[in-house]
């Protein structure tokens, strides 16, 4: 038995990691054993790191590449094409308007990290705003023919901007989703980040012929790693962002630690790092190698983490499982507590069109939000 249940598994993983001559070897090699090619395609797809197995093979045994895989590879092109030429549309709207915005994730972290736009597989755009331009810029687009399922009431707008961190938002064409975020996380996951400082440390990003306002890479590698704790690190692309980050920037390693520090958020960006080291065999900085001896949580996560990720059946969706993630990823109790509370008693849309209560009645929705809830997710708390 090798290290991996199954030697797609292998090959996955060198091709999803930042090359290198050893593992073009790998890709070489493992790639005339007559792999299992619907498995390898079918896990490539679930973890989105389907261009980065179509290209490393590309470079290494094209003959062995499958129609279907360089038909979903060109299909990821086109939809990577069609998304940054929307991007720059909405960029020029919202200069238009006087709205300040910063893109984030989708074509500019395709560039900015893996260095080509079809080698990042991404299926909406997310855009950041200032928090006091965020119903401004919903309006915007709305205006211009997107749409919003959500249903919310003027009364409740300064509570949804206070718990929530984005709008969902649908092109006119019902082919794209458009994230519009004043923050980068929700409020119950008690990390409170100042995006306002994002705008000062803002770096051009050339998407196509043009320059597109991204944050920098230190607010960038920050965003990926709470992105991924919150989402428990459910997909190898969330490493493989850190990882393909790490390998092709300058990062100010000291810089992220100290802003981590003031968010009580250090774990979680030892582990993004980790992780890439652990799946990807990326060398680890100092600081972060020091950090990760310092804190013996930190290799525990990251094998529990990858153990998932690589494991040959369907992962399992558990919220009880998130919570307690959630919890082992922070560093502080006061932040754990803290969390614990805030994700109990948030009121939600959900929570307030269900009972559309009188602002004096208003303490009772956190009591009511628990049998919804516990409708809503009750076969899903194991």
């Amino acid at each position: 038995m090798t290290e991996y249940d199954r030697p797609e598994t292998e090959l996955l993983l060198c091709c999803a990691a930042p090359g290198n001559q050893r593992r073009a070897e790998r890709i070489r090699a493992l790639s005339g054993q007559s792999p299992d090619w619907p498995y390898l395609l079918n896990m490539a797809a679930a973890h989105r790191v389907t261009p980065l197995l179509y290209w490393r093979l590309g470079a290494v045994r094209p003959e062995t590449i499958p129609d279907s895989l360089a038909e979903r590879f060109r299909e990821n092109t086109r939809k990577s094409v069609q998304l940054t030429a929307e991007l720059l549309q909405l960029m020029d709207l919202f200069a238009h308007e006087g709205i300040q915005v910063l893109a984030f994730k989708g074509p500019t972290l395709a560039v900015t990290a893996y260095g080509n736009l079809a080698l990042r597989q991404f299926l909406d755009l997310d855009l950041l705003v200032h928090r006091e331009d965020a119903l401004r810029a919903r309006a915007v687009l709305l205006g211009s023919g997107y749409r919003n399922s959500l249903q919310l009431d003027s009364r409740w707008e300064e509570a949804y901007l206070r718990e929530y961190d984005e709008f969902g938002l649908i092109a006119p064409d019902g082919n794209s989703l458009v994230e519009l975020h004043w923050a980068v996380t929700p409020r119950y996951f008690c990390v409170p980040l100042d995006i306002a400082e994002f705008w000062r440390r803002a770096s051009p990003v050339t998407v196509g012929n043009r320059q597109v306002a991204a944050p920098g890479v230190e607010d960038l590698l920050l965003v990926l790693c709470l992105h991924g704790a919150k989402h428990c690190w459910r997909r190898l692309s969330m490493v493989c962002d850190i990882a393909w980050l790490m390998s092709r920037s300058k990062i100010r390693w000291d810089e992220v630690l100290e802003q981590a520090r003031g968010l009580g958020s250090v774990r979680m960006i030892l582990l993004g790092a980790a992780l890439a080291g652990r799946l990807f065999e990326m060398p680890l900085p100092d600081p972060i190698r020091r950090g990760v001896e310092a804190d013996r949580r930190v290799p525990t996560l990251a094998a529990q983490v990858s153990a998932r990720l690589l494991q040959t059946g369907p992962a399992r969706s558990s919220i009880l499982g998130a919570g307690a993630f959630h919890m082992r990823a922070r560093e502080r109790w006061r932040d754990r507590v803290l969390y614990i509370g805030r994700l109990t008693t948030r009121v939600g849309v959900e929570d307030r069109q269900m009972a559309n209560l009188p602002s004096w009645l208003a303490f009772l929705y956190p009591i009511l939000r628990f049998p919804r809830l516990f409708r809503k997710y009750g076969m899903r708390i194991r």
